[in-house]
């Protein structure tokens, strides 16, 4: 906190300045981020298909991809391969909801992602602005950060689902 209403907020390595409106400064409320809420549907990629979530500005690109491009050297995560015939078209594409709970590529059993994050150290901010893709009721990824083991592409599969995504540099919570 600065003079004159001027607050500096860290996050990781990117610093955000904004200025506090005198009138809230001397009624001393507290000032709370709305819960981010946001919601969109993927049908099945004939090629190329892209997700722009507008009120974070991250981006989403699905493809089917051919089997002997699924290079793992290259991957991240950002990006996600999956098994096409172990999805239930449409995707949802949604942000976290309390109780989300998904089975992490290389963690026996399921885990809450409330719990993830936190033994991740991911920030609040990162929680409320991360998309999860769900196949029917089912997390297939959390975006970003791991995918659902369940549905990860092996070396039986036929059709895979490349999704890569992209934070946005910087994005305002409304």
């Amino acid at each position: 906190m600065l003079p004159d209403g001027i607050r500096i907020q860290r996050n990781k390595s990117l610093l955000t300045f904004y200025q506090v409106d005198e009138s809230l400064r001397s009624s001393r409320l507290e000032i709370r981020r709305r819960q981010l809420s946001f919601f969109y549907s993927v049908s099945e990629p004939v090629e190329h298909a892209t997700v722009t979530i507008s009120e974070t500005g991250a981006v989403l690109t699905f493809s089917e991809i051919p089997i002997g491009s699924c290079m793992m050297d290259n991957l991240s995560e950002k990006i996600a391969l999956l098994d096409m015939d172990m999805l239930i078209f449409p995707l949802i594409l949604r942000n976290i909801q309390p109780g989300d709970r998904f089975n992490p590529l290389g963690v026996t059993g399921t885990q809450k992602i409330q719990k993830y994050f936190i033994d991740h150290k991911i920030d609040r901010t990162e929680r409320q602005q991360c998309p999860v893709l769900l196949s029917g009721n089912e997390v297939v990824w959390l975006a970003g950060h791991r995918i659902n083991g369940h549905f990860k592409a092996t070396t039986s599969t036929r059709r895979v689902l490349r999704v890569e995504f992209c934070w946005p540099l910087y994005s305002e919570l409304a």
